[in-house]
């Protein structure tokens, strides 16, 4: 039985939707609807009629059912018989194959099939006309029935049937799923046309009567396969093999298709990246029972892989296709073992077997079980599990070589017992045993691997068996003993690691994977305490120290152990290498760049087993490199960080929830960097966490010395830094120093007007500048650490602060013309991501160039609204004002409205109009100020909307009207018209003002003015309010959309009070308290006093005293809310 939200068309398709908002059941179809337009949505997927969205935060596919059933501004394809045919991804649909399993669903006008084996694959069709509310059919094109609800498509031709009818009471609630019903015979034949478009069979059927299927259909269990197949918050796709095969997206497992693009997968996961031939893919694709056309079905398998695999990972070439390559858990098994290896080198036995048994814990089963038994399986199988029991058999060495013996013993029993003719095994048993001081077991395991051996093969023991059974007949002192500690004390890490878990996972896997692994980050950022953690203090080549290249070869000799060498240096260092050099680990390799690469591509290239790990704050620029970024500790790691070292150092220091916040704040500002969170934690005795944040101006004296036991070379936080700089050209180094005042960030245009974009690139590189490319845009920062270094270094630093002001000017003064145009949404969104730079730029003008600072502070008027910024906005200009009071009398002029506007929105509107009376009369009698006038009479009528002067509104807004139709300001036409509208409602001619309200809105539509048309929507449904919602609903609601596209938050809650007034009015209590409540929240943390703007001046009493709530509703709630009382109106 369906739930009570409206969604069970959409749980007949397997898919979940989103939960109803609590106590707004009613209200859930529209959440729904809506999700996408409030960005809740990951992902759309356009069909011809319609849209189809999949949220990948909630694991849901959510139909547009508005838009699917009202399909606007677009021609739909004639798919034949008159049918208009749209599919996911455009184009026509990919062949259905014999076998695969799909869904009929017929929504309201339109028609859907759902292909399950295909996760995301959606065909959809609009219907010639609406049919029930949903109906599922199934049986069709001789689709044999697989449960309920899932069909398998067959050979014959068969007429289908109703499995189900979803319906809906009086009342808009959901009723019982019925079985009974009428199809329309156009729908069948809708079905029929669009299968055959897809392939399903060569021809249609006749339409024969229906059958009713009474059983309940219930959810398919592909419900995720939507949103799994693409991954989740676009997480890297990692494929498991070692066992059943598996798709994961971070912690989560992924749809990809049926058995057949599973097998497809695995194959191609299989080459490690290598080609694999069409013939042989169709050979284990299908083995004797090939299709048709292997050809064209394997094609159809490829595409759906395509839409599910990131980029052009999976690629054809001329030895067939190939997977470019990926994450799999052999990598992370491979690289988990050269770890421990590594390990085992350095005499660290205990972590060794925690490494391997890392490893072996990532088996599930027999590799690529999914896959059949042909020759080239066989051979990759049998290569996994031959380094499988290998890992297993140096586990347990390594366990025992630790002292552990008893462990040792009985993780051995079950491995003699599961591969007997593994003698290494026995050999580790029998000397368990013995050094448990049980001798006689001992020689016992000996004897029965000899009796085995002999009965079952007919040979005796090898030597390394026999001898070990003499040496404890003779009871050899030498096997007795202990092992070496877990950890060799002077391996042992005086303090905790905190905080890289997961790189020191992610390094592991990528060294299973490549053969150069470098992990770049800035100065501090824990990069050779990674290295150290990972492989051992002594495994790590320390290149810090060699200042001359030409002493490389004899540090890394002198580390890996080459001593007393006469002859030549790197041919003994390659020797030795090759012999027991599995792993070589570089650290600070940036200043010996060209010739540590030099070194590691020639070592890559001589000894194929060799693996190398660099450190160094810029790649190495090798091919086949592949780089680690480390940047700073995420938020929660650096406080632990931080509480961690100040216990170390004031012992008996507990941590209270204030000093949490506190430590909070000192980590960001120390960029959350281990090394910088470290000399802090120290200076906290001294300082106490909010002293040295006061003092963080000076923090490279602040922070102090580097201790000795650090393993950073240098001697403090400032030389770190400077470290980096040094090995900077004069370019690169002349744009890091221009690039310190930018605060929060800057835009690529912003360092290129400081300097070459070559530069750039390089400070990228080499970790001065951070680059974040995630998004549409690429946006770049500093470290604060780094920032403060430039400004200390920085020859002229004012003359750098005002190129940096300067360059805000421009961004301003480029934005203030989109503010109120059709690129409005767009200009919001880059101004608040500059909104520390506009900060920092205007403080230095309000000291440096205060009549630069009055205009851009006015020109800002409409991004201080629209964010609810409005007390700093009107704190700055008034500020302005004062240090400039002798600027240009436009100046003056324009930044009065701006403050006039300002308090207008935050209630105080006796204030904004007497500004406002100053500004018309300085302007009104200069005609170079005309277009100024214009503006000035137009926030004039808008101040006299809520309760006051119906002649001074009439009056002004008409001049406005007048004035912007002569000058031509496209925004002002439309918005002196609205407002000319509204003072016609305020004066009695209601009539006359609704119609020209109207006409505001669709002359904002024409001009892709959102925001004004916005506005006019609000102010005509104010003069609806009396209406019982019927006409002021929809246009709250449409204004509440619009408000929301361009972020204005002050004109939402306009929308939210007046739609509670109306929702209150017509006796939908629960509705108008959700709005109130946002309302309220908004107003009791921030200025905005939306209750008396524009025409509606009323609250009820008691509406927003007492203290708000701490939870309101989202204002995607607040959509839901009214576009349900749209339709129950």
């Amino acid at each position: 039985m369906p739930d009570d939200s409206g969604n069970g068309g959409a749980q007949q398709l397997g898919l979940h939707l989103a939960r109803p908002v609590q106590g707004h059941a009613q209200h859930q179809q529209a959440l729904r609807e809506t999700h996408f337009a409030q960005g809740r949505l990951d992902r759309r997927l356009p069909l011809a009629f319609g849209e189809v969205a999949i949220d990948e935060r909630q694991n849901t596919l959510l139909l547009q059912r508005q838009m699917l059933i009202q399909p606007r501004q677009q021609t739909l394809r004639d798919g034949g018989d008159g049918i208009p045919v749209g599919h996911v991804g455009g184009g026509l649909p990919a062949p259905a194959v014999r076998g695969e399993r799909l869904q009929v669903l017929v929504y309201g006008s339109v028609l859907l099939i759902h292909r399950l084996d295909d996760g995301p694959d959606v065909i959809g069709a609009a219907l010639p006309q609406p049919g029930p509310h949903m109906v599922v059919l199934a049986g069709v094109m001789g689709m044999q029935e697989v449960d309920h609800h899932q069909y398998v498509a067959g050979d014959d031709v068969s007429a289908p049937r109703v499995t189900g009818r979803h319906t809906h009471d009086q009342r808009g609630q959901s009723a019982e799923l019925s079985p009974h019903g009428v199809v329309r015979a156009d729908h069948v034949a809708a079905v029929s046309h669009l299968l055959v478009l897809i392939g399903v069979h060569e021809r249609s059927f006749e339409t024969a009567p229906f059958k009713p299927h009474t059983a309940r259909i219930p959810r398919s269990p592909h419900h995720v396969a939507a949103v799994g197949a693409m991954g989740l918050h676009g997480a890297v796709l990692t494929f498991a093999v070692l066992g059943p095969f598996e798709v994961r997206a971070g912690d989560h497992s992924v749809h990809v298709g049926g058995r057949m693009s599973r097998r497809l997968l695995a194959i191609l996961v299989a080459g490690e990246g290598r080609p694999v031939s069409e013939d042989s893919l169709a050979e284990r694709l299908w083995g004797d029972h090939q299709p048709r056309n292997p050809a064209g079905a394997l094609q159809v398998y490829v595409s759906r892989l395509r839409r599910v695999l990131p980029g052009t990972a999976l690629q054809r070439s001329a030895g067939g296709y190939r997977l470019v390559p990926v994450g799999t858990d052999v990598e992370q098994f491979r690289g988990h073992l050269v770890r421990a290896h590594a390990l085992v080198a350095d005499d660290r036995q205990a972590e060794a077997h925690e490494a391997f048994e890392a490893a072996l814990g990532l088996w599930r089963g027999t590799p690529y079980e999914d896959l059949g038994d042909d020759e080239s399986t066989v051979a990759i199988r049998a290569a996994l599990l031959e380094q499988r029991d290998s890992a297993q058999e140096e586990a347990a060495a390594s366990l025992l070589a630790s002292g552990n013996h008893a462990g040792s013993v009985a993780r051995l029993e079950p491995l003699v017992h599961a591969a007997p003719y593994r003698e290494r095994r026995w050999q580790l048993l029998a000397l368990a045993l013995y050094r448990c001081g049980r001798q006689a077991d001992a020689l016992n395991a000996v004897r029965r691997v000899r009796t085995l051996l002999a009965e079952e093969l007919g040979i005796d023991p090898g030597p390394v068996l026999r001898q070990l059974e003499s040496r404890i007949l003779s009871q050899d002192p030498a096997l007795a003993a202990t092992g070496s500690p877990a950890v060799k004390p002077n391996d042992r890490q005086l303090s905790s690691f905190v905080g890289r878990d997961a790189d020191l996972a992610l390094l592991s896997r990528l060294v299973g994977l490549h053969r150069l692994v470098t992990v770049v980050g800035p100065a501090g950022s824990g990069k050779t305490r990674l290295a150290v953690e990972w492989a051992g203090r002594d495994a790590v080549v320390r290149l810090a120290d060699v200042a001359d290249p030409a002493h490389l070869v004899s540090a890394v000799a002198a580390a890996t152990g080459v001593t007393g060498c006469t002859g030549d240096l790197y041919e003994a260092l390659i020797k030795r290498l090759r012999l027991y050099g599995k792993l070589l680990v570089l650290d600070n390799c940036e200043h010996l760049g060209g010739e540590v690469a030099q070194v590691v591509v020639d070592l890559l290239d001589r000894i194929p087993t060799l693996r190398v790990v660099a450190t160094s704050r810029s790649p190495l620029g090798v091919d086949g490199e592949h780089s680690l970024p480390l940047g700073p500790l995420a938020a929660s790691d650096a406080v632990t960080l931080l509480a961690d070292r100040i216990r170390a150092g004031r012992p008996g220091w507990t941590e209270q929830d204030a000093d949490r916040k506190d430590l909070g704040r000192l980590a960001n500002a120390l960029d959350r960097l281990p090394l910088a969170l470290e000399l802090a934690a120290a200076r906290v005795r001294t300082f106490g966490v909010r002293g040295l944040i006061a003092n963080l101006d000076d923090r490279f004296t602040v922070l102090g010395r580097i201790p000795h036991s650090k393993m950073t070379p240098h001697a403090t936080l400032q030389e770190a830094v400077a470290w980096s700089f040094d090995l900077l050209s004069g370019e690169e180094h002349d744009l890091a120093v221009r690039l310190w005042p930018y605060e929060g960030g800057f835009p690529l245009e912003a360092a290129g007007s400081a300097g070459d974009l070559g530069a750039l690139v390089s400070l990228v590189d080499q970790s001065v500048v951070t680059a974040e490319t995630g998004g549409s845009t690429a946006r770049y920062w500093m470290l604060e650490t780094i920032r403060a270094y430039g400004r200390l270094v920085d020859g002229d630093p004012a003359a750098t602060r005002a190129a940096h002001a300067l360059w805000v000017r421009k961004l301003v003064a480029q934005a203030e013309g989109d503010l109120q145009g059709v690129r409005s949404a767009t200009t919001m969104a880059a101004l608040r991501l500059e909104l520390p730079n506009l900060r920092a730029g205007l403080a230095h003008d309000l000291t440096y160039a205060p009549v630069e600072a009055l205009r851009t502070a006015a020109r800002l008027m409409w991004f201080w609204i629209r964010s609810g910024l409005l007390a700093e906005g009107n704190r700055t200009l008034s500020a302005a004002l004062a240090a400039a009071p002798d600027a240009p009398l436009g100046d003056i002029v324009r930044a009065k409205t701006s403050s006039a506007a300002l308090s207008y929105f935050t209630g105080d509107v006796t204030t904004a109009r007497h500004t406002l009376s100053e500004a018309n009369l300085a302007v009104a009698s200069e005609p170079r100020y005309r277009s100024l006038l214009a503006e000035v009479r137009y926030y004039q009528a808008l101040v006299q909307l809520p309760g006051g002067d119906p002649v001074v509104a009439l009056a002004a807004s008409a001049e406005a009207h007048v004035i912007a139709t002569e000058t031509q300001t496209t925004w002002l036409v439309a918005a002196t018209a609205m407002a000319w509208g509204a003072a016609l409602v305020m004066a009695g001619r209601t009539v006359e003002g609704r119609d020209r309200l109207r006409a505001a809105v669709q002359l904002a539509d024409g001009s892709g003015l959102v925001w004004t048309a916005a506005l006019s929507e609000l102010m005509l449904a104010q003069t609806l309010v009396d209406a019982k919602g019927s006409e002021a609903l929809p246009l709250l609601r449409s204004s509440l959309q619009r408000f929301l596209v361009e972020g204005d938050l002050s004109n939402q809650l306009a929308v939210l009070h007046n739609g509670a007034l109306v929702l209150d009015a017509a006796d939908d209590a629960a509705g108008a308290a959700l709005l109130r409540g946002i309302v309220h929240f908004h107003q009791a943390h921030s200025d905005i006093r939306p209750a008396g703007t524009f025409l509606q001046s009323t609250v009820p009493q008691g509406w927003y005293e007492g203290p708000p709530p701490s939870q309101p509703a989202a204002l995607n709630d607040a959509l839901a809310v009214l576009s349900a009382s749209v339709r129950a109106v």
